[in-house]
């Protein structure tokens, strides 16, 4: 063949190679546009003529447009669009949402029996049942099994049949407080894991309504075979139950993928939704084949299962039926805990609710404080603040789905049959024209007034309405009712931060303690995942800010934490997270390596975490230093690593101060060697960068303590100051005049630059040798001079490792903290004078205030600064150096040699006009930022749970302990439950119940020879560690 011919030859058969890849191509694309075509005809044939909502996308509907969001709360914004009722496609399926009251009953008691029915979902009903026809009542379609069941249900759950079960919830509640004071060992190891305990609670009380048979001890949780398998198979029926995450649910072409997947080996999805289906049966028969032998030996105890074998309307009931009743009880735990954690939350952060409760069971009288039994009573209060939980936060915040039944008519639209429907039960108990003031947290709307007999819709609403509501509530009713009774629920010791025109409250832990015992480095936690955001554009009071708190997420690579620092760089509009150690339930060695946290602005989604790159083998993470910002430098003075702060065990003391270029994103560290070793190691002091009064930005180190080598504190006197230049590296030890302030450590600081020249730092409360740390003291640069005014100080006001920040040009506001921690080690027996925690300091008039005013007139020095500085005779600082006596009186329009007149008060100009040559951070105080953009540090979110009295296994105190005045230490707000489940709460609307409190970056801890923080146990051993 010629090379002509050969060559021909080729192109034939490459031309058929291409015609065979174009077929290929154009095949499936073909099917895939017909699909399309079809499918998009059929949705839009479906959707509901005359009835509002969303178009969507095709194939997806509006399901894009609900990820990453809280769906109960996105409908309820849509409402404000489209209607109370309006329609949206969540990929193939038409789905109706009901939202808001008026509508929910046209709906769902109007029109009750066309709206009974069920859906079936394809991963619930068509994968995890698959080959088991059992599901729970509130799952299975409107028929007359249906029907059967829930009538031999109501019969076992109705009011005289709880009455039987009292015993099981007093039983139950006891448990649940002698678990707490257990696990503490009766107080001596003062933290518990709240989780494992409200665990225990919630499915105990499920498996003894149910089967009469009950965990006994909180490690059977984990130790268990059946235990373990029961909690797995109902989280993963939990999972598979949700509404809005199963895309397999609502788009049928994700399905065949789906087998494919199986089959190819990539995944075992629908085989795993299989296997779920047929353990979640087999558990359930075991219990209920061990119920029938006790009810044939006559062995058996009152449970709401025994009732339904023994009611003879249950004769006709097929096996897979009585097991269904049992699997509705059983749902029900998980909602039970969340319930409860939601509450216990609720009364750490409201004391003014907790003490409301409390005293509504002194003044019932009988001895009802006291008494073992308590499920039979009724007390208003405590019953209105049972549905007010339920109300405020509603945990199925979209009701279990129902589906038409009939036609259901709704201004002018009619909806067809097997139309899906969701009650958006949190837009209805949002609803302001039932409540009016709705996002306020109040129990007394149910005591008067129209709102008492309003509907709860925590358990759904008409014919196919939750028909165990009544026993849930009676068991909150009674836990709460013992809780409140024996304990104090507490929070202590909080970090916070405040960046732009907001306050930011992030991460830190949950937990509690007992007995009034102090806390040790033992720390059984559970974690907050989240930052808040409390806006400082509006005036607010301690009582009232919780309603206006926002809410930002981790992402999976940020470990939540506590006791670390934050540094903000105002130019980037960002804020870092630096150092400190994992929260409860998670460990150091899981954390991303060589990873910095930061909060970065997201345009309309506001603030979001991302990771930037850190060296910790050269810069190891650390605790107890003290942070600043400083024209975009991140400072940190001082502290110590510990085993819960770096990976590889080393014991670390820093000096000098560890340097970040939040810029160029740059390590570096700075040593002060005009100091001897022991003056330059730093723990819990404060820093101060101190602006707009030099040329550039210098930072001011006071206060603290730090360890001998018994490990005993040793404190650095502030009678002198240590001043940083971070653009020469130098360093000052500055002498100070005037009153001599108690040492401290663990206390706050702000400063604050007045219009004529001179700089405050406000020091207030903290941890001393001595009494008198409770004094608010005033260092006045750059005089260098101390004031202490007696009357701002009273033994009422001192706290520990609280934090503070200067806010709203001349306010401090001081957030959470410990009694006296190391002065008197019975810590919790005074009840704190700041409303949730929260203080609000007028830094000029130098007076408590009980409100905050975004609006205050400039920051002006206090008449007793302008005072002194007036005086002709006044004292003269010596200087640590010609240069930096250079440096003061060069920028300073107060001459420290010179006679300054006493200025007058004026409110024409921001404290901050005159600074414009330099970057309007302002000091960060644990790190508060003044000026435009703000930073703090807050403290920790602890939560504490105080016991209040108790007898065998809960011994009652005598009468006169029952009125001692309890702890009120409190973040001001309320931290989301640390349950997986719960990650997608929404928390923009839970400002008025619930805080998610922020970084425990100071947090409470016994001072005590524990050098290596040993977690679990207490050492007076010393250990070596290194300063570096």
């Amino acid at each position: 063949m010629s090379l002509a011919s050969q060559f021909h030859h080729s192109l034939r058969v490459l031309g058929l190679g291409y015609g065979l890849a174009l077929l290929l191509l154009l095949i499936p694309t073909s099917f895939l546009f017909i699909y399309i075509l079809v499918n998009e005809f059929v949705r839009y044939s479906t959707r509901i003529p005359n009835l509002p909502g969303p178009r969507g996308y095709p194939l997806l509907g509006s399901l894009p447009s609900l990820r990453g969001k809280i769906p109960a709360e996105e409908y309820r914004q849509w409402a404000k669009r489209y209607g109370d009722v309006f329609q949206l496609q969540l990929g193939n399926t038409t789905t109706v949402v009901v939202n808001s009251a008026a509508a929910a009953r046209d709906f769902f008691i109007s029109q009750r029996n066309a709206t009974n029915g069920r859906p079936r979902f394809y991963v619930l009903h068509s994968k995890v049942q698959k080959g088991n026809a059992v599901t729970s009542i509130g799952t299975s379609e409107w028929d007359h099994s249906c029907k059967r069941r829930r009538k031999v249900a109501a019969t076992a759950l109705n009011k005289t049949s709880v009455e039987s079960y009292l015993p099981i919830l007093n039983l139950e509640s006891r448990a649940f407080l002698n678990d707490l004071l257990a696990a503490s060992k009766g107080g001596t190891q003062s933290s518990t894991n709240v989780l494992d305990v409200c665990q225990k609670f919630a499915l105990n009380l499920s498996l003894t309504l149910s089967y009469g048979t009950r965990v006994e001890d909180v490690k059977d949780l984990h130790n268990n075979i059946l235990l373990s398998e029961i909690l797995y198979i109902e989280e993963m029926i939990t999972k598979y139950r949700d509404v809005s995450g199963n895309y397999l649910n609502y788009i049928p072409l994700l399905r065949p993928f789906s087998s494919a997947a199986e089959l190819l080996g990539f995944s075992k999805g629908e085989k795993l939704m299989a296997d779920i289906g047929k353990r979640r049966y087999a558990y359930h028969a075991l219990l209920q084949k061990n119920l029938r032998g006790e009810i044939d030996l006559g062995v058996d105890k009152p449970c709401i299962q025994g009732n339904v074998l023994k009611d003879p309307d249950s004769k006709g009931l097929t096996e897979g039926e009585l097991l269904s009743i049992s699997m509705s009880m059983m749902a029900g735990s998980d909602t039970t805990k969340r319930s409860l954690l939601w509450g216990m939350q609720l009364l750490a952060n409201r004391q003014d609710i907790q003490q409301k409760a409390y005293q509504s069971i002194i003044e019932a009288g009988d001895n009802i404080s006291s008494a073992p039994d308590v499920a039979h009573t009724r007390i208003d209060y405590i019953e209105a603040l049972t549905k007010e939980i339920g109300r405020f936060f509603v945990v199925l915040r979209l009701a279990l789905p129902k589906a038409t039944h009939g036609h259901v008519n709704w201004s002018g639209a009619s909806i067809p049959p097997k139309t899906l429907l969701f009650l958006n039960t949190w837009a209805c108990s949002r609803d302001t024209d039932v409540f009016a003031d709705a996002d306020v947290f109040d129990p007394e709307r149910w005591l008067e007034g129209e709102d008492v007999h309003r509907h709860q819709f925590a358990f759904g609403m008409g014919g196919r309405m939750c028909v165990a509501s009544h026993v849930a509530s009676k068991a909150l009713y009674t836990v709460f009712l013992h809780l409140v009774a024996h304990f104090r629920v507490l929070p202590a010791g909080d970090a916070f931060a405040v960046l732009g025109d907001y306050l930011f409250v992030d991460g830190g832990d949950i937990s509690e303690y007992i007995d009034g015992a102090k806390s040790s480095e033992k720390d059984h936690s559970a974690a907050v995942k989240n930052t808040t955001l409390i806006p400082l554009t509006s005036k607010w009071t301690p009582e009232n800010v919780h309603n206006l708190y926002r809410y930002t997420e981790y992402p999976a690579d940020i470990q939540p934490a506590r006791d670390h620092l934050l540094w903000m760089n105002p130019d980037k509009n960002e804020l870092y997270r630096w150092g400190g150690g994992p929260s409860r339930g998670y460990s150091v060695q899981d954390r991303a390596d060589n990873s910095m946290g930061v909060l970065v602005a997201a345009g309309k989604e506001g603030m979001q975490w991302k990771t930037t790159s850190a060296n910790e083998q050269s810069h190891p993470p650390g605790k107890d230093g003290a942070p600043a910002s400083c024209d975009g430098l991140g400072l940190l003075f001082g502290g110590y690593t510990t085993v819960n702060t770096v990976k590889d065990n080393r014991n670390l003391i820093f000096e000098g101060v560890l340097i970040y270029n939040m810029t160029e994103s740059t390590w570096g560290r700075g040593i002060n060697r005009t100091m001897d070793l022991d003056s330059r190691r730093q723990e819990m002091g404060q820093a101060i960068c101190i602006e707009g009064l030099l040329d550039s930005p210098m930072a001011l180190v006071l206060g603290g303590s730090w360890k001998d080598e018994k490990y005993s504190p040793q404190w650095n006197n502030l009678t002198h100051v240590t001043l940083y230049d971070p653009i020469s590296e130098m360093w000052y030890d500055q002498q100070t005049i005037g009153a001599e302030p108690v040492p401290r450590n663990g206390f706050c600081a702000v400063g604050a630059k007045s219009q004529t020249g001179t700089y405050e730092i406000f020091i207030f409360a903290g941890n001393g040798p001595s009494s008198g740390v409770e004094k608010i003291c005033i260092l006045s640069l750059p005089g260098f001079y101390w004031f202490c005014p007696k009357e701002f100080g009273v033994d009422s006001d001192i706290r520990a490792r609280h934090r503070c920040a200067r806010v709203g040009n001349r306010q401090m506001i001081s957030v959470g903290g410990v009694k006296d921690w190391f002065i008197n080690n019975d810590t919790w027996k005074s009840p704190d004078t700041f409303p949730n925690g929260i203080g609000i300091f007028d830094l000029t008039e130098l007076k408590w205030k009980d409100e905050y005013d975004p609006d205050a007139k400039p920051y002006e020095s206090p008449q007793i600064v302008q005072e002194w500085y007036a005086r002709k005779d006044r004292q003269q600082v010596s200087w640590a150096s010609p240069q930096l006596e250079a440096l003061f009186n060069k920028n300073s329009s107060t001459d420290t040699t010179q006679t300054m007149p006493a200025p007058t008060m004026t409110d024409s100009t921001n404290s901050d006009s005159d600074t414009n040559k330099s970057r309007n951070i302002g000091p960060i105080v644990g790190g508060v930022v003044g000026g435009v953009a703000f930073l703090a540090l807050l403290v920790a979110g602890l939560w504490f749970l105080k016991r209040r009295r108790a007898p065998e296994n809960l011994p009652i105190p005598s009468n006169d302990e029952q009125h001692e005045s309890k702890p009120s230490y409190q973040l001001g707000g309320y931290p989301k439950p640390p349950t997986s489940e719960l990650d997608g709460a929404l928390r923009s609307e839970l400002g008025s119940g619930l805080i998610s409190p922020l970084s425990e970056q100071y947090k409470p801890e016994l001072e005590v020879p524990a050098p290596l923080e040993l977690e679990g146990s207490l050492s007076n051993t010393t250990a070596t560690r290194t300063v570096v």
